[in-house]
């Protein structure tokens, strides 16, 4: 087993230790989940097998990313499958001579083990699956109930009993492939209206020939109208089936009910544990599960291992009466114990009458507003900063609006106001429409300027401080791509509200004229440019408002007027060139600088008054 541990070590190509790879790995770790399953007399390299899943239910998920078989591609088409199942795909034959551990390593998919065999993605998500009316097959209980130790990187705190109102959670899963389909049928109808323009031309050029093109043409639309109907008729049948959407139902062993929540630290002696574990066991024969929350921190690793055998003891004496009384009740025992990153290492031996398993984050994504690890892992980064834009900004718009630098003081009403003003822009649908396409181009740019020798998420599983930070990997992946939102709209809202621009737009919001100049402007990447700053995420820049007033505060009467200003500043001594008076020649020369904007979108008499004014 050690030689197969330094082999998948090599496999995750990283410099970090065995024991910063598997969570609670020790210098006798390997010796304790070998005798764990000794006792079973299955073949040897099922035997391997399954102790290989049990240390994988422990790696760290960043350690998977950084693994370098690593393919988001062919981890999100890869099914659950059963234990039995597991092992005949990895084992083809069982008696056949002992491989060496290199060539066992190359034989197990870690990431089809860990993000679909395996139950990583939450709380709610690991109970469905180890308490799933097969929990037996899963081989994660027995008549008795489950006794299982989780380990995760979730803060401690008291939301676990909301948690738990999202549990059993039911999966929907779609019957059709709608989005696909009508995509297909939209591009062969493209497809189809354009050969037939094209024999159109044909038929008005007469060329030579032409009969046999368009012959030809019309095999092909042909061919294509055959295509469409056979998709039309599919969308047809799969449009009825999503009228009839699979829900399948998530079947769960009636015996683990909403547990009794109890914290080990809240028990000054042990005689306080002994009574409340005594209470759950003796709360009548019914079917119950306890859980017990743990912080390393608080509690030492001597404390938690005695609560555990205080639960084993109360546990056995439970089952001796319900034996005496021909019951077969189950009582469940979980201890869930709440590890930090960057805290002195949590331990353990393998236990045979244990199972071990780590979530990184327990919280579902409904609690905490986080995508799931399925949607962070297989999703490119510019698809999901396009998703998650709309919410970051109205969750961080505050902290945005607090990081902007202005070169004059500011008091609590002209914050509270500008507050006002962002939430009410946010309702604006020709605002928003503006900002996320101007915001879009912006992530597209960082999105391609940015390395692509790895994945996005493998440049933040390899950055060992930021998960650190983060606390979960789930949270730093998100965490990535809120940052990179709020930089990008600091950014606009620093170059927008220079001269008090921005609330130009919100004052004269009812001034048609104005307005539609306002968002002409802002759209217009001419006109209005924005560039991306080339720092990276480690280093954080000065958001700088900037202000033409000799006094530091200088509120703009024309939409964007710093845009216009020095081009037609520069513009003085050349004018006074020109054989005209001075305001016809700025003029003709600021016409001729900008184009017709000014004479679509400003009329003359707006024109020249602006003119004078600057």
């Amino acid at each position: 087993m050690s030689f197969f541990v330094n082999a998948v070590n090599s496999k995750f190509n990283t410099n970090y230790e065995v024991s910063q790879i598997f969570v609670g790995f020790h210098g006798d770790t390997l010796t304790s989940i070998a005798l764990s399953f000794s006792d079973q007399n299955i073949p040897f390299l099922s035997l391997v097998y399954r102790c290989v899943k049990a240390l994988v239910w422990l790696v760290k998920p960043e350690f998977i990313l950084l693994s370098n078989s690593y393919n988001l591609v062919a981890s999100s088409d890869v099914s659950d499958q059963t234990t039995e199942q597991d092992e005949k795909e990895t084992l083809s034959n069982s008696n056949a001579e002992i491989p060496k551990p290199q060539s066992v390593a190359k034989t197990i998919d870690f990431q089809s083990l860990y993000f679909n065999k395996q139950h990583h993605e939450d709380l709610v998500d690991f109970l469905n699956y180890a308490f799933n009316i097969n929990y037996s097959k899963n081989g994660w209980g027995d008549e008795n109930g489950i006794q299982t130790m989780l380990l995760t990187f979730s803060s401690f705190s008291d939301y676990t009993e909301e948690i738990f109102k999202h549990y059993p959670k039911n999966e929907v899963q779609s019957t059709s492939n709608i989005a696909t389909l009508q995509s297909e049928v939209t591009q062969l109808q493209s497809q189809i209206e354009s050969i037939l323009q094209q024999i159109e031309r044909t038929k008005s050029e007469e060329k030579d020939g032409g009969d046999k093109i368009i012959s030809q043409l019309n095999d092909e639309v042909s061919n294509l109208q055959a295509r469409l109907q056979e998709n039309l008729k599919k969308l047809y049948q799969d449009n009825s089936a999503q009228e009839q959407q699979e829900v399948k139902q998530v079947v769960v062993d009636e015996s683990f009910k909403k547990p009794l929540c109890l914290k080990l630290h809240d028990f000054s002696s042990e005689s306080e544990l002994i009574h409340a574990v005594q209470r759950f066991f003796n709360s009548g024969d019914e079917d119950g599960s306890l859980l017990i929350q743990c912080d390393p921190v608080a509690v030492s690793h001597q404390r938690i291992v005695h609560a555990r055998y205080i639960c084993e003891k109360e546990k056995s004496e439970f089952q001796k009466k319900c034996s005496k009384n021909n019951s077969t009740k189950r009582k469940h025992l979980i201890f869930l114990v709440h590890l930090n990153r960057l805290a002195t290492q949590f331990t353990f031996d393998f236990d045979k009458r244990w199972h071990y398993a780590l979530i990184d984050d327990i919280r579902p994504s409904v609690i905490s507003k986080i995508p799931s690890s399925h949607d962070l892992l297989h999703g490119s980064e510019i698809d999901l900063l396009r998703i998650e834009q709309p919410l970051a900004l109205r969750k961080h718009f505050r902290m945005c609006l607090a990081k902007l630098i202005y070169p004059y003081e500011r008091n609590s009403h002209h914050i509270q106001d500008q507050i006002q003003m962002m939430i009410q822009l946010f309702e604006n649908d020709e605002f928003m429409n503006i900002l996320q396409q101007r915001m879009g181009h912006l992530l597209e740019m960082i999105c391609s300027n940015r390395s692509k020798s790895k994945l996005w998420q493998q440049q933040i599983a390899a950055n060992k401080h930021e998960i650190m930070m983060a606390g979960t990997l789930r949270s730093a992946l998100c965490h990535r791509l809120t940052a990179t939102i709020t930089r990008i709209f600091m950014q606009i809202l620093s170059a927008l509200d220079r001269n008090s621009n921005l609330s130009l737009f919100w004052k004269e919001i009812d001034n048609i004229e104005k307005k539609s100049l306002w968002l002409k402007i802002f759209g217009d990447h001419s006109l209005f440019p924005l560039s991306v700053m080339s720092h990276g995420l480690d280093y954080e820049p000065r958001y700088d408002v900037h202000s033409d007033g000799q006094n530091g505060h200088f509120e703009a009467k024309f939409p964007f007027s710093f845009v216009f200003i020095h081009a037609i500043e520069s513009l003085r001594d050349e004018a006074t060139k020109i054989s005209l008076n001075i305001e016809d020649s700025v003029d003709r020369l600021v016409h001729s600088m900008f184009g017709n904007f000014l004479d679509i979108y400003v009329n003359s008499s707006n024109i020249n008054f602006y003119l004078w004014i600057i």
